[in-house]
């Protein structure tokens, strides 16, 4: 009966022990679970900035363009139009 109950108490301490060293290794990677996902997340909302400063920075290169365009489609319509309205003073002064 002795040697049932030292076995007894001794299997339960090693049990115990071994639950203590469970949770520990649990909470261990808990924590660098939180720190994986904080890591993460901070990276997503960097991210989610650098988006945002990349559309507005293709915004301001496309309005740039467009700009452009429009200033060079207006250059050529005043060339035009002072190259008829110069040919027109020639023709005149031909006359």
């Amino acid at each position: 009966m002795k040697k049932f109950m030292v076995t007894m108490v001794t299997g339960l301490f090693l049990v115990g022990l071994g639950s203590l060293s469970l949770a520990g290794m649990t909470d261990d990677l808990l924590k660098k679970s939180d720190e994986a996902t904080q890591k993460v997340n901070e990276a997503n909302a960097q991210a989610q900035e650098g988006k945002q400063k990349l559309d507005a920075g293709q915004e301001a290169i496309n309005a740039e363009s467009a700009t452009k365009q429009g200033t060079g489609d207006m250059t050529q319509q005043l060339k035009g139009a002072a190259k008829e309205k110069s040919n027109e003073t020639i023709d005149n002064l031909g006359k």
